[in-house]
């Protein structure tokens, strides 16, 4: 081979390796122009025009600088975009916050928000978490929304954490795939939806409280964990547990398991 043939050999493998790193970093984000970064001048003044920020990348410090620091009552919709940096925020109160609306957006690093009251909508549709998700001990409030809190048809690629956190209003994890640990120890659901949700690695309901739930058509592939759960009234028609589920201590006042599929151990005892 030449050395001519060498080089424009070697340009095409760079392109296709350059090409396949890009499109990998997001499916939401492609072709290239979509992933270019909003500054923050730019984000504030889509913001303040009630735009939809469409096939851009954002940074999280400028989210975090419009939750802070713009409590207007106005609505944030982010579709097909892209959120780079870790959001950490932890004690605040978006009493006239905004209400935060992502669709088909990838969120590339950790995302924390703890002893946090949302008094609007906080809703993720068909979004991608590819670091973990930590939602603590945060309250959704009942707004009259629906949902107040939803995040349908997402894909948790790391460990998602809800602990301790109360959705006062209407909530929805419908179609959402989990591909590690999910932990809702100690939540409480006033009425939620579960349906068609997947959860690949163990989840755990340890001392939830739910009002209303739907876990119709919801596939378990490894340990559920209901221990001292309390249903109130539950759905789970033709959901399907691949592995071990336990309800041990459960105070089950109303639950429909029709078609239920138990294909590991099902343990129910001292359950009520």
């Amino acid at each position: 081979m030449n050395t001519s043939l060498r080089f424009v050999v070697a340009c095409l493998m760079v392109f296709f390796i350059s090409t396949s790193e890009c499109c990998s970093a997001s499916s939401a984000a492609s072709p290239k122009e979509r992933l270019k970064l909003l500054s923050h001048a730019e984000f504030a003044a889509l913001y303040k025009a009630h735009a939809t920020i469409r096939n851009r990348t954002i940074s999280a410090a400028d989210l975090a600088w419009l939750i802070l620091e713009q409590p207007s009552n106005q609505k944030l919709l982010v579709k097909d975009s892209v959120l780079a940096g870790a959001l950490e925020l932890r004690k605040s109160d978006f009493t006239n916050g905004v209400e935060l609306n992502f669709e088909n957006t990838v969120f590339l690093d950790n995302i924390a928000l703890g002893f946090i009251r949302f008094m609007q909508p906080l809703i993720f549709k068909q979004c991608e978490f590819r670091g973990s998700v930590s939602i603590e001990d945060a309250v959704f409030a009942d707004n009259q929304e629906s949902p107040s809190c939803s995040f349908e048809g997402c894909e948790f690629k790391k460990i998602a954490i809800f602990m301790a956190t109360s959705f006062l209003g209407p909530s929805d994890f419908s179609s959402a795939v989990f591909h590690d640990l999910v932990t809702f120890n100690y939540a409480t659901f006033a009425k939620t939806a579960f349906t068609r949700t997947t959860f690949m690695d163990t989840v755990d309901f340890t001392k939830v409280t739910f009002v209303n739930c739907s876990f119709a058509s919801t596939i378990f592939n490894d340990h559920a964990l209901f221990d001292e759960t309390v249903f109130s009234s539950g759905e789970f028609w033709s959901t399907k547990f691949n592995d071990d589920a336990s309800f041990q201590n459960a105070t089950i006042t109303n639950a429909n398991f029709h078609g239920v599929q138990f294909l590991g151990n099902a343990l129910f005892s001292r359950a009520s």
